[in-house]
């Protein structure tokens, strides 16, 4: 399972990916990576590695547990993944309804930068959290001339970078939606000189991860009186009518 730990005000986490050796054999290598100095979210974050070890998650994200108290009870109390579910009732599965328009406003209206251009790619593009904190500058295309061009995201796969869509089919062009191009624009320039991703703390000019964009969306959503069952980024892309 993952592991946390702290170097300096940053909490780390630690966890095993399969690779190929030189000789093209698959083996299990221990790597780590910088979250978050607030330590809930790496913790998060490492219960979502935890629980990418096992094929059959579904067992766990049917149950009414948190991702942060999985972790919590998984790595103190339970020798097996199974063991912890098999202690929690499945709860009736319900269709997530799509925001009202006062409720995308009321979003809009309290999310501030970075979060506020994760929030529009979300809402009104489609795109999950992970897709979103590893778009680069260069993943924008903007048309010289907007009333008659159109701008784009281009959806690649990152190699580099230890990204890869979920399909092969993921990797494609996204329309801007004109009516948020001034927005997201103006934030991509702000960008320029002081980052290569699109979306990035201030401190340091380091990436957002996607633990922390969720974390940062689920104390907002909470703040607006959004169900528990919608306090996530996800619930954003349950708009399906105003996605352009």
């Amino acid at each position: 399972m993952a592991f946390i730990y702290k170097r300096g005000k940053i909490y780390y986490v630690g966890y095993r990916i399969t690779v190929l050796d030189e000789n093209g054999n698959r083996v299990r290598k221990q790597v780590s990576e910088p979250i978050s100095p607030d330590k809930q979210v790496a913790e998060e974050f490492a219960a979502k590695k935890t629980l990418n070890e096992y094929t059959d998650k579904k067992k766990l994200l049917k149950r009414d547990i948190s991702i942060q108290q999985f972790y919590e009870e998984y790595k103190k109390n339970y020798s097996t993944y199974y063991d912890l579910v098999d202690n929690y009732p499945e709860i009736d599965s319900q269709e997530k309804r799509p925001f009202t328009d006062e409720e995308i406003q009321k979003i809009l209206d309290n999310t501030t930068f970075p979060q506020l251009g994760a929030h529009i790619l979300s809402i009104w593009h489609g795109l999950r959290a992970a897709k979103i904190c590893y778009l680069e500058r260069s993943d924008f295309v903007w048309s010289k001339n907007p009333k008659i061009e159109r701008d784009y995201l281009k959806i690649r796969s990152k190699p580099k970078l230890g990204w890869e869509p979920k399909t092969k089919g993921s990797e494609r062009d996204v329309p801007i939606h004109s009516e948020y191009r001034d927005i997201l624009h103006k934030m991509w320039q702000y960008g320029e000189g002081k980052s290569n991703f699109f979306l990035f703390t201030k401190f340091g000019y380091s990436r957002l991860f996607p633990a922390e964009l969720s974390a940062y969306t689920r104390t907002l959503f909470k703040r607006l009186g959004f169900p528990a069952k919608e306090l996530s980024l996800h619930s954003d892309r349950h708009i399906p009518t105003l996605q352009g």
